[in-house]
């Protein structure tokens, strides 16, 4: 028995209703490949059949039931949620990459995004089909890899000169943001993002005036969009917070530390206050006792009016 979703269901007409019912046993019962449809309400049909039936295996025999030019034709009128999903439970790679070259370059660009996150074999494939730009010192051409460690060295640079400039602020780390995303491809966005991490947790920057938290603030704002958009960057992370930490330890009150924390981004108090947390599994004496003692500065003071944020989190 077939089951499907009512809501979407009411949607149709009756007489899309009957065509869903014959659609559907040529699909599950008759196991039919090749399907053509060129009706609009069948098509429409069809949409709604793929969004109303509950398992990501039953979506993709409804899909690949279909012949190429339906897909296209259906592919159309999918939003970018509905496209993903067909992107991700489709198996057929053959019919994503005629699908993938039918789309818009804006769309190309946001699919390979959030593909990028979840499958990166179908990612690769697809952004073969994208033309590479090919890089040239004085006239001659150079290998893509060369020509891009020459970039990300000199951006990596560029990206930590701004966060550490006085006169920078935060609106300019969101212009570094856009500079950089339209330069690289995601691995090497990736990997640019890593090495500003990599290198920021060597500068062990001493927190003595509102300008030099500021930098730690900056830093955290730059990275913040690739933290979600690359979750495995999260595992270097662990060093720059020990030195935010170890530089917090210099406040001269609890209510001063809760004061900073409560400016940086969500997702940074969050990490900040997991890994004081975990200060029993820190073997050196000295510095478990700094992040001891930290975390109880934070907790006698969370119920200060600016710590509201870091309260909510504490608690989690």
């Amino acid at each position: 028995m077939i089951t499907i979703n009512d809501d979407y269901l009411s949607l149709l007409s009756d007489e899309q209703v009957h065509y869903s019912g014959t659609f559907l046993e040529d699909v599950f019962l008759h196991h039919k490949k090749g399907l053509s449809i060129d009706v609009d309400p069948q098509v429409e049909t069809v949409r709604v059949l793929l969004l109303s039936v509950p398992t990501d295996d039953m979506k993709q025999r409804v899909f690949e039931a279909l012949d190429l030019p339906t897909q296209l034709r259906l592919a159309k009128q999918l939003n970018g949620a509905q496209l993903f999903d067909v992107f991700c439970f489709t198996q057929d790679m053959t019919a994503l990459k005629r699908l993938f070259q039918e789309l818009s370059d804006s769309r190309k660009q946001t699919l390979l995004r959030e593909l990028y996150k979840v499958d990166k074999t179908k990612y690769a494939a697809l952004k073969e089909l994208i033309a590479h730009k090919v890089s040239m010192i004085g006239g001659h051409i150079i290998p893509q890899s060369k020509a891009v460690q020459e970039k990300l060295k000199k951006d990596v640079q560029l990206c930590l000169a701004i966060i550490k400039h006085p006169q920078k602020t935060p609106q300019h780390i969101k212009l570094l943001n856009k500079h950089v995303d339209s330069k690289y491809e995601l691995e090497e966005l990736e990997q640019l993002t890593a090495l500003v991490i990599r290198q920021f947790s060597t500068l062990k920057i001493a927190i003595k005036s509102q300008q030099h938290f500021m930098v730690y603030l900056k830093f955290y704002h730059f990275i913040m969009p690739y933290l979600m958009l690359f979750p495995s960057l999260k595992a270097h992370l662990t060093q720059t917070i020990d030195t935010l930490i170890m530089a917090l330890k210099d406040m001269p009150t609890g209510r001063w530390v809760v004061k900073l924390m409560a400016q940086l981004p969500k997702e940074m108090i969050r990490e900040t206050l997991q890994q004081l947390k975990r200060f029993e599994r820190i073997a050196q004496f000295e510095k478990r006792n700094v992040y001891c003692t930290l975390l109880k500065d934070i907790k006698d003071n969370l119920n200060a009016p600016e710590a509201a944020v870091v309260r909510q989190l504490f608690k989690e």
